[in-house]
């Protein structure tokens, strides 16, 4: 094992597949919720909160990314990948609430 002067935080890795997992489960809540004839509109909500849960991890990640000294990649690779995988969760969630708005139960 080697010892590293400047500990380099790796954690950024985990976040990332946390935050695509999100990202899948909003996707497949989505499906689910097209599948059915008329669509399940209540299903939206379990969406916003994919999404809601993806904006923290993001967070998280930007927060962590501003407080470490060494990463296991370059600064701005790690603020565009952790917005990008946001974007694609906000994307979902806008589609998602623009096709609904009128047709969900109040």
């Amino acid at each position: 094992m080697r010892f590293r002067l400047i500990p380099r935080e790796e954690k950024f890795f985990a976040d990332f597949i946390a935050l695509a997992d999100r990202i899948v489960s909003g996707a497949t809540l989505l499906e689910r919720m097209l599948a059915s004839d008329p669509p399940a509109w209540d299903t939206a909500l379990q969406i916003k909160q994919v999404e809601s849960e993806c904006d923290a991890l993001t967070h998280n990640i930007i927060k962590r990314l501003n407080s470490t000294f060494v990463t296991p990649i370059d600064r701005e690779d790690i603020h565009a990948l952790a917005k990008s995988l946001d974007d694609v969760m906000r994307l979902l969630w806008r589609w998602t609430r623009e096709r609904g708005e009128g047709r969900r139960p109040k």
